[in-house]
């Protein structure tokens, strides 16, 4: 069981096409795992990129996320490049992520931050995506 650190900035990426009390859970979850929650909101076009229908358009998304008690900050995810920037940039000492694209090489970050995995359930981050059909 990972517990909090003191001073630690948590940091997870999601689509967050809607914020129900699974989502909710989460978020307080990892909230109370350091001092800040850091929220990468997946842009609109990272989501057409990626065939990702989304019911909400980004800002609303976003607005959603700002006012979630337990997220300190929201940032733009405008694509999955930006991990190893953003973990810097915010010196964060925890990344927490559900399902990841297979191109993205999350051990390639294991040297800067702690990885934390988040099991791929009906509470995953992103747990109104739609993939669009082929």
């Amino acid at each position: 069981m990972i517990g909090q650190v003191p001073g630690r900035v948590v940091l997870t990426y999601g689509v967050f096409d809607d914020i129900g009390p699974q989502t909710s859970a989460r978020l307080r979850h990892l909230g109370g795992l350091g001092r800040e929650l850091i929220v990468g909101c997946a842009t609109d076009a990272l989501c057409l990129r990626s065939g990702i229908r989304c019911a909400l358009p980004y800002h609303q998304r976003r607005a959603m996320l700002e006012r979630a008690r337990f997220v300190s900050r929201v940032i733009a995810q405008d694509c999955w490049d930006q991990l190893r920037t953003d973990i810097v940039n915010y010196n964060a000492g925890a990344l927490a992520l559900g399902e990841v694209p297979p191109f993205v090489d999350l051990e390639g970050l294991s040297d800067i931050v702690q990885l934390l995995e988040m099991p791929n359930t009906s509470a995953t981050l992103s747990c109104a995506e739609t993939r669009l059909a082929s």
